[in-house]
């Protein structure tokens, strides 16, 4: 099987220098910064524009300037032996700087002179960090240590165990006699998967590539356990001109342990933040966010990790960040835990969250801390203001029944309607609406209450109007709406009502019905009946947005009061039976065809309603005519006939 090629091209390549962490810069001779790759914004917080047509050295920490400028020249002039790779700090665009190690090569032309460098940095800002805080332990321990006089190392290299001071093997439960017999090497008390290690470290000082050595390893107890000791040395000449190793071993088995309780500790902790549905985090006194826990990020302005390290104004509206700010500041102050609730807008949406405040001990960078624990209850808020609009609506829902009903008059029934803030005195009017979801589209019953009582809760809210749930339909009470007795200004309401129904629901159908504009408590009631009435002739039209007033539905005011008579659905069989049934059964239209008739004033304009040929048209008269067993052309026909086709819109 032959060896198969890549071929890299522009596009791929370009894909690997914006994914991968290290920086990859090309410089012209003269610093001049010409290329460099998009994770810089990652790392540094640049992006490529700003840094091109720069000098790489302005960003470069002043103290280590000169160094860089002759390392880059030397590798620039192609000397051998020179050293490429090199560590230094790097100014980023917020103000701080971060350690780089950077590794330098030359570009040549066809001639093998240099026209370019290459520049590949990686971040070892966190390497770094970690150095200097175990350094500093070191150093402290060290320091410990020496005053005790246990623990200095000082050997021939090659020259088997270590002098060592007597407190130092007593640790490690052998005598200073058992110490210095032993006849096997230093390395034969290391860890096996700890030898190779310390023998590399130890060829890099005798090769002059490292001055000293720091490193964490295991020895052997006599009990053949093992320790861990944290060992530094330098290779100096001894006497005789021999490699001679000087240094210290510091036991960190303590360390060690205490390191693994905490990262334990704090796995555990995390699992459990994790765990439960409150999101809880660390903030410091300048409202800086430290440590953020929890499953649910939605209760944060941000996701968890654009979050960490902002400060509250960053993130927040001044108003939110500053009441926020004054809580955390006043629970350091006073070291007394608080709680609050609060409605905040967080990613487009409402939030109500209780929050619970306590200070720490623990500091972030000096400052002083606050634990907070926010707990989403939006939920049970909507639940607690529903049923505490439900419970008014039934007792609005009661009020007005027990007026229509008649069970409530006079001055009672006015003193019960101004604790509802409604003047039977002045002149009102009711509309009842009826709404219903698109046709051939199924909804649960559940479903239409929770809608219908969202609409009712929502028009609530409008001026001047009394909302109650008028038995499965909506009932609103208007007043000061506009001049006693002005029906037009009384119908614009209702189509307004329209409008906030389609603006909450679009996919509702609506009907409205208008009642006569009436004062006292036997007007509310009279409306409200002629409303009902109005109502049931809007939802018979066809037209959507559909609104009736009860002084223009003309016969429709008597015939709605034959509703549920028996007497009434015998009339429209017995008028209409078989016209309908044919419809049934043959899946036409003659009903329609029939109403259009009796409303034209002439066949040619029923014929031009229905879009049909007048010829047609008389073929479906005369059909008609045959069912039913009468002429259209007759007067009292015409009239029963009319009369039997309100009766069936009205649904009786």
């Amino acid at each position: 099987m032959g060896v198969r090629y890549y071929k890299f091209d522009e596009q791929l390549l370009n894909l690997i220098a914006a994914t991968i962490n290290d920086i990859i810069a090309i410089h012209g001779l003269d610093g001049e910064i010409r290329y460099v790759s998009p994770s810089v914004r990652k790392v540094l917080g640049y992006s490529p524009e700003e840094l091109v047509g720069t000098s790489n050295l302005d960003y470069c920490h002043p103290e280590e300037v000169p160094a860089i400028g002759g390392i880059l020249a030397a590798v620039r002039a192609g000397r051998p032996g020179t050293e490429s790779r090199f560590e230094h700090r790097y100014l980023c665009k917020d103000g701080s700087c971060r350690w780089l190690e950077a590794e330098v090569s030359r570009i040549t032309d066809a001639a093998g002179r240099t026209v370019e460098l290459l520049v590949i940095s990686r971040d070892v800002t966190a390497r770094k960090k970690m150095e200097q805080e175990l350094l500093n332990s070191c150093e402290q321990l060290a320091l410990a240590l020496d005053g005790a006089r246990a623990g200095v190392v000082n050997f021939v290299h090659g020259g088997g165990l270590p002098a060592a001071y007597r407190q130092w093997w007593e640790m490690l439960g052998y005598s200073g006699e058992e110490a210095g017999n032993m006849p096997d090497g230093w390395l034969s008390l290391c860890h096996p998967e700890d030898r190779e290690m310390l023998v590399r470290e130890g060829a890099e000082c005798l090769a002059g590539r490292r001055k000293k050595i720091e490193v964490e390893y295991r020895i052997r107890n006599k009990n053949g356990s093992y320790r861990w000791v944290l060992g530094t040395g330098k290779l100096v000449a001894g006497i005789g001109g021999e490699p001679h190793w000087t240094g210290l071993l510091i036991d960190i088995t303590a360390l060690k342990e205490l390191a693994a309780k905490q990262r334990e500790s704090e796995t555990r902790l995390r699992d459990f933040a994790q765990a439960i549905p409150d999101v809880s985090m660390i903030v410091d006194e300048g409202g800086r966010y430290i440590e953020i826990f929890g499953p649910n990020d939605k209760l944060l302005p941000l996701p968890y990790e654009e979050l960490k390290r902002r400060k509250l104004h960053q993130v927040l509206p001044a108003r939110e960040a500053d009441f926020l700010l004054n809580i955390f500041r006043r629970v350091i102050q006073t070291g007394r835990p608080q709680e609050f609730s609060m409605n905040f807008s967080l990613r487009g949406q409402r939030k109500y969250l209780e929050a619970r405040v306590a200070p720490m001990n623990y500091r972030a960078d000096g400052l002083r801390t606050v634990a907070v624990v926010l707990t989403d209850v939006s939920e049970k808020r909507r639940a607690e203001r529903l049923m505490e609009f439900t419970l008014a609506l039934r007792r609005r829902n009661s009020f007005i029944d027990d007026v229509v009903d008649g069970r409530i008059a006079g001055a009672k029934a006015m003193s019960a309607a101004r604790a509802f803030g409604v003047d039977l005195a002045a002149p009102l009017f009711c509309c009842v609406v009826h709404v219903a979801g698109q046709e051939g589209e199924g909804a649960s019953p559940e479903g239409s209450i929770n809608m219908l009582s969202g609409i009712i809760e929502l028009m609530s809210n409008l001026q001047n109007m009394f909302v109650w749930d008028c038995h499965g339909d909506i009932g609103v009470l208007v007043g000061d709406a506009a001049a006693d007795g002005d029906a037009a200004a009384d119908m614009r309401v209702a189509e307004h009502i329209l409008e906030v129904i389609a603006a909450c629901e679009p996919k509702l159908k609506a009907a409205v019905g208008v009642g006569c504009r009436l004062c006292g408590p036997e007007g509310v009631r009279r409306s409200c009946r002629q409303a009902a009435v109005a109502v049931l002739v809007a939802r018979s039209q066809d037209a959507p947005g559909r609104v009736c007033h009860f002084r223009d539905i003309g016969i429709y005011k008597f015939l709605a009061n034959f509703r549920g008579d028996e007497l009434a659905r015998e009339y429209i069989q017995d008028t209409l039976g078989k016209l309908i049934e044919y419809d049934r059964l043959k899946g036409t239209h003659m009903m329609r065809t029939l109403e259009v008739m009796l409303e034209s004033t002439s066949l040619k304009e029923a014929a031009k309603r229905l879009f049909m040929h007048y010829n047609t048209a008389v073929r479906h008269k005369n059909h008609i005519e045959k069912l039913l067993g009468v002429s259209i052309e007759d007067v009292e026909a015409r009239l029963a006939l009319a009369e039997a086709i309100k009766l069936r819109k009205l649904g009786l």
